[in-house]
Parts: C-alpha cells; structure tokens; sequence
C-alpha cells in the first residue's frame, strides 16, 4: 500500500464488487505514499488481519534505515512525522506473522520474520520452505509477484496440489 490512498481505495473497490469478504494485509501499510493515516484507517476498518512491514517497523523508529534507498528514508523521515499516535499505536501493536492450520502469512521470509530477508529466487524459496509445515506462505516485501513449489516457480496461475509446499508472493 505504502501511503497510496487512491491505489488503495481502487483496491478495496475491486475487492468489494469481486464478493470478497476477508482480507488480509502483509503490511507496509505505509512508506513513499502521501497518505499514511487515511491509508491506516482504512486498513483498520476493512482488514481482518494485518501484519507488520519494513516500512510501518520503521516509521515507528523500531527499524535501522541505512540500507533503504534515499527516497525510502527521506519518506520514513517524513511519514514519521505525519502518524498520528493512534496510528503508531496501532502499528506497534502489529504481529510479523499470521497462520492457521492451512497457511502462513508474513511480510518478507518465515524463517525470521522480523529480518526482513527478500525471497527472490527458488533456492531461497527452498530454504524458507523448511521453516513452515503449512502448505501456503503468503509473502509481499519483493514487490515481485511469483509462485514458488518444491519444484519451480510460476509466473501465473496454478493448480495447488495438496502435497506440495508454496510461497506465494502477492507482489
């Protein structure tokens, strides 16, 4: 979501009109956007479950920024600013991870959440897939929608099998 208000509501629109009735977040919530508040409120209201991201950590001074670009840290400087503290509050009270019998959720990786460690390429795949004994583990983080198994990666949809692992990366 990252702040972006208008991609946000087109978002819950589509959702909406598509007869969802639950929806998750995998956090960063907020970060580069100019509208960290609306967007949380928003979140709060419609999410069932939200998770924390890089960004949300990190516009609650929990996180080190010398690794984000200079516009990511120019934003958390700013985005910090601008929270309201109903809005840190809720950030800080955020989980890193989600899971019920079937799935997983996390912003970044299962194996260490709170590192935010990037799943880009199936050999990172098949090590964070040791860490899960769910059958689904949803991700963002990457920004890069992909589908990894035991096996190989997707670009588009699959069929799920039962006895197979996946990471889902939500993009």
């Amino acid at each position: 979501i990252h702040g972006n208000l208008e991609a946000l509501t087109k978002a819950i629109d589509y959702i909406k009109a598509q007869n969802i009735n639950e929806i998750y977040c995998l956090g960063d919530i907020v970060g580069y956007g100019p509208n960290p508040n609306e967007c949380l409120e928003i979140v709060r209201q419609q999410c069932k479950v939200v998770l924390m991201g890089n960004h949300d950590y990190a516009a609650i001074g929990l996180a080190r920024i010398e690794y984000f670009n200079d516009f990511a840290k120019m934003a958390t400087y700013w985005t910090m600013n601008q929270l309201s503290e109903e809005n840190k509050e809720f950030l800080r009270g955020l989980p890193f991870m989600y899971q019920t019998d079937r799935f997983i959720m996390v912003h970044a990786s299962p194996t260490n959440p709170e590192h935010w460690y990037y799943i880009l390429t199936m050999n990172d795949a098949l090590i964070e897939m040791q860490s899960f004994k769910q059958n689904i583990c949803f991700v963002g983080h990457s920004h890069v929608p992909v589908i990894f198994n035991q096996q190989t990666s997707f670009k588009n949809d699959i069929t799920i099998e039962p006895n197979q692992k996946y990471i889902v990366n939500v993009g």
